[in-house]
C-alpha cells in the first residue's frame, strides 16, 4: 500500500495559533487519541477539540481569553503524554521539569524537578506499560526511570558519550545526545540516539539496551537492507547533529525523521528492512524535519520553518480532498 500526501500546510504569523489542521513544531496525538497543541516558544499547551478549537490551555499566561486556562510554570514545553489516572504529563524542557495536569480537578503539580537531580536539558516524558516514567536527558546522554509519583528509580548511561552495537546491560549503556523517546506497542521504550545516528530499544522487563538500527556513523545508506547496517543523516556543522524525531505505529514499524537527509525512513516491525518512505528523491522537500507523530494511519511531519506535512497510508480512508500520491 502506498503513502499519500494528504496535506501540506504553511503556517505564517498568527496562523501558528490556529490548531485546527495540526500544529507546527511540537504536539499532536497522545496514545488515547487526544490532540494537543504545544507552543514551545510561547510556553503553553492546549487540548484541541473535534471542531478544531482549543478546549483548554495551560501555561504561565492566558492564551485565549474565552478558553479555560490552567496556570502552570511551563517553559519551552516539548512533549505531552497520557498518565494511567487520566491526567497528562507535560515535559517542560526550559526549566527541566515534568508537570502533571489534571483537568478534572483543574490542578497542576510538579512531578519531577530535573534541576534538583542535575539534569540540564530534559527531553520527553513517556509513561511505560508498568506506569513508570521514562525521561531522556538530551545533552547529558542519559535516560532516567521514575516511579509514577516522581521518585528516581534507575538511570541508563554514565553521561559520557559512547555507542554500543548489540545488547548491553543497563549499567553499561552509553548514549550520545538522545533527542526522542517513545513507547512501542510491545511495551518497550524506543530511543533515538541521535549523535550516534542510531535507534536503540530499552527492554522494560530486563532493563537492557539493544541497538536495532544504525552503525554509529552518519550517512545515507542501507535502504533495502538490514537496519543495523543503515546510516542516518549527519551535519557536523550544526548544534543538533543526527536525526531529530521518532515515532511508531500500532504494528511496531519505526519511523525516523532523518533530518539532515530530508527524509522519513521506516524500519519494519520485524527489524529486517529499512527504506525511505518520503522525501529526498521523491519530489517532497522535507527540509528541517523537527518532529514526528503517527496516529490512525497518518504521519504528521512538522518542518522547522513553519510547514506541516501530513501523509496518509493508502489503506485508510481519505480525510482531506487534496491528496497527492508520492512519486
Amino acid at each position: 500500500m502506498q503513502w499519500i500526501v494528504e496535506k501540506f500546510l504553511k503556517f505564517e504569523g498568527s496562523d501558528k495559533q490556529k490548531p485546527r489542521d495540526g500544529y507546527v513544531q511540537f504536539g499532536f496525538h497522545t496514545a488515547s487519541g487526544n490532540l494537543y497543541a504545544i507552543d514551545n516558544e510561547q510556553h503553553w499547551v492546549g487540548l484541541v477539540n473535534h471542531e478544531g478549537a482549543l478546549s483548554w490551555t495551560a501555561g504561565p499566561n492566558v492564551v485565549v481569553a474565552s478558553v479555560p486556562h490552567l496556570h502552570v510554570e511551563l517553559e519551552e514545553p516539548h512533549y505531552v503524554c497520557d498518565a494511567p489516572d487520566g491526567s497528562i504529563l507535560v515535559a517542560s524542557s526550559g526549566n527541566c521539569r515534568v508537570y502533571k495536569l489534571d483537568r478534572l480537578t483543574n490542578m497542576a503539580s510538579l512531578l519531577i524537578d530535573g534541576h534538583s537531580l542535575g539534569i540540564t536539558f530534559l527531553g520527553n516524558s513517556v509513561v511505560d506499560m508498568h506506569g513508570n516514567i521514562r525521561v531522556n536527558e538530551v545533552k547529558g546522554c542519559k535516560i532516567h526511570k521514575f516511579s509514577s509519583w516522581g521518585e528516581l528509580l534507575l538511570t541508563f548511561g554514565n553521561g559520557v558519550p559512547g555507542f554500543q552495537p548489540g545488547t548491553v546491560a543497563r549499567e553499561d549503556a552509553q548514549f550520545n545526545w538522545v533527542y526522542d523517546l517513545r513507547l512501542g506497542p510491545d511495551g518497550n521504550i524506543y530511543v533515538l540516539d541521535s549523535r550516534n545516528y542510531a535507534v536503540r530499544v530499552i527492554d522494560t522487563v530486563r532493563e537492557t539496551v539493544t541497538t536495532v538500527a544504525g552503525t554509529g556513523s552518519g550517512g545515507y545508506d542501507g535502504d533495502g537492507g538490514e537496519p543495523i547496517s543503515a546510516t542516518f543523516g549527519s551535519n557536523p556543522n550544526t548544534y543538533f547533529d543526527g536525526p531529530w524525531s521518532l515515532s511508531l505505529d500500532e504494528h511496531g514499524n519505526i519511523y525516523v525523521g532523518d533530518t539532515w537527509n530530508r527524509a522519513i525512513r521506516v524500519i519494519t516491525a520485524d527489524r529486517t528492512s529499512i527504506k525511505t518512505l518520503a522525501g529526498s528523491s521523491d519530489g517532497l522537500d522535507l527540509y528541517h524535519i523537527c518532529g514526528l507523530d503517527y496516529y490512525a494511519g497518518q504521519l504528521f511531519i512538522p518542518l522547522w520553518d513553519g510547514e506541516l506535512v501530513v501523509l496518509r497510508h493508502g489503506k485508510y480512508s481519505a480525510r482531506h480532498p487534496t491528496e497527492v500520491p508520492l512519486k
